[in-house]
């Protein structure tokens, strides 16, 4: 039996905007997309910024009996200090900013193409979808057409005025029409599924809708 997952009737736009709001890959490259920025932020400004270095230490001293100390002593070092660090002069954080806006734009590229890539499969599952559903309804309508010749044939069979091998014609002719409807009825379900994953799948199932009286 054909499948009914997603609603093929909705406009094309509305399902790629389904699917972009559903995907993970959007967000995910987001993601990443902030976080290079965010490095390349650190490095174009994290060279003007100090760097804090704190400590704390204890021991004993080393003395020993005779010194000028009680070798029982204990020690407390604490430190800070804060200092900025160039390197090569400045020339590496230059290439490491110039390499940082290299990888933000990477990133951005690879953003962009994954709303590309899922606009395409969306498009392309829906262009299947109804060339599906086509090609199902008229094998339906051929197999109403050849039961309905082989009905009338086994009429006119039975009144005698019909020939038994007209019945046998209208039986091959039917069993193709049913073989056709279930090869187009696979290939509708497939593209249902194809549609339904590219759009997320956050579509209510026939299964969970309520039986209409």
């Amino acid at each position: 039996a054909p499948l009914e997952l997603v609603d093929g009737g909705l406009p094309v736009q509305e399902l790629v905007d389904r699917a972009l709001a559903s995907h993970p890959d959007p967000r995910r490259s987001q993601a990443l997309r902030a976080a290079e920025t965010a490095r390349l932020r650190q490095e174009q400004y994290g060279i003007f910024l100090p760097k804090l270095e704190v400590g704390y230490s204890y021991g004993t001293f080393g003395g020993g009996p005779g010194g000028g100390n009680d070798y029982d002593d204990q020690r407390h070092d604490a430190y800070g200090m804060v200092y900025w660090q160039f390197d090569s002069l400045g020339l590496r954080n230059r290439n490491q900013i110039k390499k940082q806006h290299a990888l933000v734009a990477e990133a951005r590229a690879r953003e962009d193409q994954s709303l590309v890539d899922i606009a395409a499969e969306v498009r392309t599952s829906h262009a299947e979808l109804h060339s599906a559903q086509r090609r199902l309804a008229l094998s339906k309508q051929a197999v109403d057409r050849a039961r309905s010749a082989y009905e009338l044939d086994c009429e006119r069979v039975f009144e005698n005025q019909g020939l038994p091998l007209e019945a046998l014609q209208s039986i091959k002719a039917l069993a193709e029409a049913e073989s056709l409807y279930l090869a187009a009825a696979a290939q509708s379900n497939v593209s249902q599924l194809r549609l339904f994953a590219a759009t997320g799948g956050q579509w209510e199932s026939v299964a969970e809708r309520p039986a209409t009286p």
